[in-house]
């Protein structure tokens, strides 16, 4: 018979764990590098280098090859008593000054702590878990009596609003990628973002929308225009009729959209969808190892959700996974990010079956047409495209929101 999770603390102790198996893997794949140790490392290997057992290598290998650590990995993450040991064979190899050796160190002193507030062991924590999944208790959102990080984006969310004078109740970014037909290890990409539903106020500041590629230097952009060289136009799908105004200012290499929405005047909220086209844009991320290819966006406008979509077309996906993160620091380097800069976030990563079934997020009326549109102007086919997709309620202001791709074999 499992036991509900009746007490708040202890539903904010799992929710730290959490958090706390995240930063455990995070300084390992920091850490292993300097051991001569690689993510295709047998547990034989990881064992000859840090004196361990056989089966705490085997989870530390298995650890180290998750790309996303949540509660449902604590099964593959050694115990406390393996941890210290590990730290052990870390500060023999780095001596025990090194700042990783430390960090580790204070991630397996955390690690310690949380299975003590949860029954004193690795094996009484994960029965506390199982007794949440059977009794259908969600660990992400906060317990009776509790305020969670939901509750603390929204609240957020509203601060920025008030500051900047406007909000955006959906943002949809829209990115597209395939080789390019006449350059097979370059690639062709397709950008959308879709600003709907926006309301502001008198007196709010500008609302800006940074791209890059585009030529043309200051000039007015009307609905369906393009400058040479890289298409940069309006989605009527997903844009008020009349439009805003629009001006482009920049140079070739950076520009920026200014909306002018005169928000007193308008009757209905605003939406205002942007789409830009980039040929032979750069090299395969198949190249050359690392083979992962990270596609991140910067959340720059106070948001009431945010819907990241990546279409991957078939060649390019081909024997890869995905995985997703927030994070307050942005960074394009494989596996540079350290635990303390990842965001906690509660929505899930979301791929259908079939991969390329584009179907429509819930309560969001316009993602046909808006995926039709872009299509139509691209000329490609949507069916040889698989999708991956994240949607975020209240995602905080000035996060990246990321997905990272890693090829395998």
């Amino acid at each position: 018979m499992s036991t509900p999770l009746s007490q708040p603390d202890t539903r904010a102790q799992i929710q730290l764990l959490g958090r706390v198996l995240e930063r455990l893997a995070g300084e390992w794949r920091e850490v292993r590098p300097l051991l001569a140790l690689r993510v295709g490392s047998t547990w034989a290997d990881v064992a000859g280098v840090l004196d361990l057992d056989r089966g705490s290598a085997q989870r530390l290998v298995r650890l180290g090859r998750v790309q996303t650590v949540t509660l449902a990995d604590l099964e593959l993450i050694p115990g406390a008593e393996a941890w210290q040991k590990i730290v052990r064979g870390v500060e023999a190899k780095l001596g025990e000054q090194h700042p990783l050796a430390q960090r580790l160190a204070s991630a397996c002193d955390r690690y310690e702590e949380c299975l003590n507030a949860l029954g004193g062991s690795r094996a009484a924590a994960i029965r506390i878990l199982s007794a949440a999944k059977a009794d259908q208790i969600d660990l992400t959102r906060p317990g009776v009596g509790t305020t969670g990080p939901e509750d603390a984006r929204a609240r957020l969310v509203d601060d920025a609003a008030s500051l900047m004078g406007y909000c955006v109740a959906l943002q949809f970014d829209l990115q597209i990628l395939r080789l390019n037909p006449e350059k097979k290890n370059r690639i062709d990409l397709a950008m959308a973002r879709c600003f709907l539903g926006c309301e502001g106020r008198s007196g709010a500041l500008p609302f800006a929308h940074a791209r890059h590629g585009s030529s043309g230097r200051g000039l007015p952009v009307e609905s369906g225009s393009a400058f040479d060289g890289r298409t940069f136009a309006i989605l009527t799908s997903g844009t008020s009729s009349p439009p805003p105004d629009l001006l482009s200012t920049g140079d070739a290499t950076s520009q920026t959209v200014i909306v002018e929405p005169n928000w007193t005047q308008r009757a209905e909220p605003m939406n205002v969808s942007i789409l830009q086209i980039e040929r032979d844009a750069q090299d395969s991320p198949w190249i050359e190892p690392p083979l992962v290819y990270v596609t991140e966006t910067l959340n720059r406008h106070p948001t009431r959700r945010l819907i990241m979509q990546r279409l991957v077309h078939r060649d390019l996906n081909e024997g890869t996974t995905v995985s997703v993160q927030a994070s307050r620091v942005r960074s394009m380097a494989p596996g540079s990010r350290s635990w303390f800069d990842n965001l906690p976030e509660a929505a899930t990563l979301q791929v259908p079956s079939p991969p390329n079934l584009l179907q429509a997020p819930p309560d969001f009326s316009l993602y046909g047409p808006i995926v039709a549109e872009v299509f139509r102007r691209l000329g490609w086919d949507a069916a040889e495209f698989a999708s991956s997709m994240w949607d975020v309620s209240n995602p905080i202001p000035l996060a990246w929101y990321s997905f990272q791709f890693e090829k395998h074999g």
